[in-house]
Formats: structure tokens, sequence, C-alpha cells
């Protein structure tokens, strides 16, 4: 889709385990939003974790692949998700009127939106609400779910004044 991707693959000493520890600590560290293991894809027999940038429109994947030696190769790939172009101008799913630096992402069995929008936390909360509660869709701990289908809603605030918001549905 046009999408720049840089890759490369590095070994270390550390098992796979304690390597994915340290990506994960890494992403933490760098404020990356990372969805649930449940919301990650994984390939078969190498496990894998994604985190996402929503204010550069990075995104930073590493695959661990155990080694004879019980040591680990890592995958380490970035993709930089800022150009819009690519994303259709409509979405799947709600987005908060007035929204800005809307994108719309597919993987595997997951959709995404992320986007800016000026609002609070609770004006963004009962905006889905009401469009997802009229629309048929319980609210859970988990979030909101439909017909086997869960929607959750991430959101943070941004030095612009502007909360980062984070739509899944799986």
């Amino acid at each position: 889709m046009g999408v720049p991707v840089m890759a490369r693959a590095v070994r270390t000493r550390l098992s796979p385990e304690l390597a994915q520890r340290w990506v994960v600590g890494s992403f933490r560290r760098n404020e990356l939003y990372i969805p649930p293991p449940n919301g990650q894809f994984q390939l078969e027999g190498a496990p894998q974790v994604t985190g996402y940038d929503p204010v550069a429109f990075r995104t930073y994947t590493a695959i661990f692949k155990r080694n004879e030696d019980g040591s680990a190769t890592v995958v380490c790939g970035t993709a930089d998700v800022a150009r819009t172009d690519w994303a259709k101008p409509s979405t799947s799913l709600p987005v908060f009127p007035a929204a800005t630096q809307v994108l719309e992402s597919r993987l595997e069995t997951a959709l995404s939106v992320t986007y800016a929008a000026r609002a609070t936390e609770a004006e963004v909360k009962g905006f889905y609400s009401d469009v997802l509660g009229a629309s048929g869709w319980a609210r859970t701990e988990d979030g909101w779910t439909k017909g086997g289908k869960l929607i959750t809603v991430e959101q943070t605030a941004s030095a612009e004044g502007k909360r980062r918001v984070v739509v899944i549905e799986r």
C-alpha cells in the first residue's frame, strides 16, 4: 500500500522470552501504545509484539525466533504510517466529530482507527457510549461487544491539548 517499512534481524544472547520482555519494556518507556496480547497478531512459532507511536504515526514490531543454542534472533521492523493518502477517507468505525489525522488500518482479524480530537476524556467516552450503545453494542469490562466482536477505545492526552484516540475492533 505504499507504506515505507524498514526491517533488520539481530541476534542476542538473551532467550526469546527475555528479549521480548526487554522490547516491551522499551516500548513502555517510550510511551508506545501496545495492544493487549489478544490484539497482537502472532506468527506460528515466532512470538511478536507491536507498539504504536500515535504522535509520530509510526509502528514498531519485533519478532522473536529461538536459536538452537537458546539465544534469540529478533527481526525488528518499523513502518511510517504518517502518510494518509493511502487510507480511505471514510472509516468503518465511528470517529469523534471534527477528528483530525484519521487513519484506518486492517491487520488480519483486527480493524483500527486512530485520530486526534480536541475534546475531553469524558466527551470521547460519552460519544462512544451514545454511538455504540445506539448501534446495539453492549458495554463490558473489556470494551464493547456485539455478535462475537469486541471494540476497545484507548485515549491519551497529547501535548497540543488534543486527545489521541485508538479504536480497535476484533
